[in-house]
């Protein structure tokens, strides 16, 4: 089970990548 900390740190990461131009521009 995850805990919130990992919870966390798997959204801040998916937030990030949606953030940056190169995943814009691959969609």
């Amino acid at each position: 089970e995850r805990t919130r900390k990992q919870v966390d740190e798997e959204w801040q990461r998916l937030l990030a990548r949606l953030e940056t131009p190169s995943a814009r521009s691959g969609v």
